[in-house]
Order: C-alpha cells, then structure tokens, then sequence
C-alpha cells in the first residue's frame, strides 16, 4: 500500500473488499469441502468393493458426508451473510450520500442495491432450509 493517507471513502471501501474477500474464503473453502465429497462420492460408485470392507456396516460412514454437507451449507450461508451486510452498508452509505433530490442514476442504483439485498436475504433463506433438510437426513439414514 502506498503511504498516502487513506480517505474516510477509501477507508470504507477497502474495508467493504476485506468482508467481500472473506466471504469469498468462505465460500472457497465450502467449495473444497464440497468437491473433496463428491470426489469421495464418485470413488464409491466406481470402485464400491475397495470402500466396503467386508462385514462392515455402511451406515457410519454415511452420516459423515451430510454431516459435511451441512458444514458446507453453514459455509455458504455465513458466506452470504456477510456479502448481504457488505451489501446493506454500501447502500446505506449511497442512500446517506444521495441526499433528498438524488439524479435518476443514483435511484437506479439504489433500487439495483435494494435488489441485490433481497437475493441474498432468499440465499440465506434458502441455505438455512437445505440446513434443516440435511439435518433431517441425518437424523433419518437410509
């Protein structure tokens, strides 16, 4: 970083790109958790006699990939979570900034931010209810 003094507006945006880059991390690292699972996943399906040793019940090892699955969605969800916040505040700050007679641009913007809050807030939704149908999964193996 350069040793210029940073501004009160770069000091809110940079602050913005941190949550933005920890929220990707966070879904960087569901993403992993995911593909290492369905990678698991495909091995067991191709190769179903090197996975079963013999005489052993299955059921154990079942529980761990949707136990990982509802780790992944909690990734997600709080991964989302936080772009829903980074979101909230860059428009707050766009509302504040706008003033009571904003040009049609600076609406359209808004209403673009307002928009792109309520995705996320049906995200979340939407992660919390696979949460709770996962947990039922595992409450109920097959």
């Amino acid at each position: 970083m350069s040793s210029e003094i940073l501004n009160q507006e770069d000091t809110f945006e940079l602050q913005m790109v941190h949550q933005d880059l920890l929220a990707d991390a966070v879904f960087l690292i569901g993403t992993l958790i995911s593909i290492s699972q369905n990678k698991e996943a495909e091995q067991k399906i191709i190769n179903p006699a090197e996975n079963q040793p013999s005489g052993m019940n299955a059921a154990p090892e079942d529980i761990v990939p949707f136990s990982l699955g509802v780790i992944v969605l909690v990734l997600f969800l709080i991964g989302t979570g936080i772009l829903a916040l980074t979101a909230s505040e860059r428009l707050d700050k766009q509302k504040a900034e706008a003033g009571s007679f904003p040009d049609q641009t600076t609406v359209n913007n808004i209403k673009g931010g307002e928009i792109v809050i309520l995705g996320q807030l049906i995200r979340i939704i939407g992660y919390t209810i696979s949460i709770i149908g996962e947990k039922i999964r595992i409450a109920n193996p097959v």
